[in-house]
């Protein structure tokens, strides 16, 4: 009888390894899909703000100015309008 008893608990102890074994491949899948998922998020922000640029007159001199950056559109050098057209 103790040997059958030892038999189970072998199984259980197997069972216990299987079921770690699975968590542990699992959890790097869902990091991967989290990243992923987090950086489709920020392409859709981008594009949101690209489309906003695109259909509102003066947006990208807005955004630039919040960037830091030099307004290349639509204004010159000289700060009058370019006379390069989109």
């Amino acid at each position: 009888m103790a040997a059958v008893a030892k038999q189970i608990q072998q199984y259980e102890t197997q069972l216990q390894q299987y079921q770690n074994m699975l968590q542990n491949t699992l959890a790097p899948a869902a990091y991967v899909w989290d990243q992923a998922n987090q950086t489709i998020s920020k392409l859709l922000q981008a594009q949101d703000t690209l489309n906003y640029t695109r259909t509102r007159p003066g947006a990208s001199t807005g955004i630039c100015r919040v960037t830091r950056t030099w307004p290349i559109w639509p204004l010159g050098i000289n700060g009058t309008k370019s006379a390069h057209k989109r």
